[in-house]
C-alpha cells in the first residue's frame, strides 16, 4: 500500500524501486533532507529555496533522487511525496538531546560556538506527518519541509536542557575549529548560518501541529 523510504540515500537506490516495483506500490514517501539546499540557505528556508546537485555529497544526491521521483509523478502518475526532514531527535537517538544531557549531568562543559538560530524536528511529528500524508491525494507530487515551530539558538537550547534536567550548565565558548569538528556530530548546533525552516505549507496542506519544543526536550 504504502512505501516509507528512509533509506535511500542515492539514485541508485532509489530508482530500481521505481523501476521494478512502481506497480505495486500505492504511495511512495520519501525521506529527503535541508541538506538540500545551497549555503547558506535564505532565512527562513523554504520548499522553493535553491539545491544542490553535487554526486557524492549527501544533499547533491538526495536532491537527484528528489528529481527522479517528480519525473515518475509527472511522467507515470505514480502517486510520490518528499518530506525534508531537518535534524530529527527523540527519546531513542543518543545524539542532540541525549549527549547534552549527558554532558549537563556528568558536570562536562558544553562547547557553544555561535549565536545562528534552529528549529529542528521531535520524531513523534515525523511520525504524524508520514500518517497524514499517506494515502492523501493533497500531498501526491509534493515537497513538505519538516522541521518545529520554535526556533532556537544553542545557549537557548543548552539553559533548556539544564532547566529540565535540574542541572546547571558548564559553558564553553570557543571558536577553536578542530575542536568542534570533534563535536559536530553529536551536538546540534556547530552550524555557519541560521538554518530555520518555514513549516507553513505542511501546516496548510497536511493540518501538521507540531510539538512545543520544551515538552519534546522533556520527553
Amino acid at each position: 500500500d504504502v512505501v516509507f523510504d528512509i533509506s535511500g540515500y542515492t539514485p541508485k537506490h532509489v530508482e530500481p524501486i521505481a523501476l521494478e516495483y512502481r506497480s505495486c506500490i500505492g504511495h511512495y514517501i520519501f525521506c529527503s533532507t535541508t541538506a538540500v539546499y545551497k549555503v547558506p540557505p535564505p532565512y527562513p528556508i523554504n520548499e522553493n529555496a535553491p539545491r544542490i546537485f553535487d554526486k557524492n555529497t549527501y544533499g547533491g544526491d538526495k536532491a537527484l533522487v528528489e528529481n527522479l521521483l517528480l519525473n515518475h509523478y509527472k511522467e507515470n502518475q505514480w502517486p510520490i511525496t518528499i518530506f525534508r526532514l531537518q535534524n530529527v531527535f527523540g527519546p531513542y537517538k543518543a545524539a542532540i538531546v541525549g549527549f547534552t544531557f549527558y554532558r549537563l549531568i556528568n558536570s562536562l562543559p558544553l562547547l557553544i560556538n555561535n549565536d545562528f538560530r534552529a528549529n529542528i524536528l521531535f520524531v513523534d511529528d515525523l511520525v504524524t506527518a508520514f500518517l497524514s500524508a499517506m494515502n492523501n491525494p493533497i500531498s501526491y507530487g509534493k515537497i513538505y519541509g519538516l522541521a518545529g515551530d520554535d526556533i532556537v539558538s544553542p545557549l537557548e537550547f543548552v539553559e533548556l536542557c539544564g532547566k529540565i534536567s535540574a542541572y546547571s550548565p558548564i559553558l564553553t565558548f570557543n571558536s577553536n575549529s578542530d575542536l568542534f569538528k570533534a563535536y559536530n556530530d553529536r551536538f546540534l548546533f556547530q552550524l555557519s548560518y541560521n538554518r530555520v525552516f518555514d513549516c507553513s505549507k505542511v501546516k496548510s496542506e497536511l493540518g501538521m501541529e507540531f510539538t512545543p519544543f520544551g515538552e519534546a526536550v522533556n520527553k
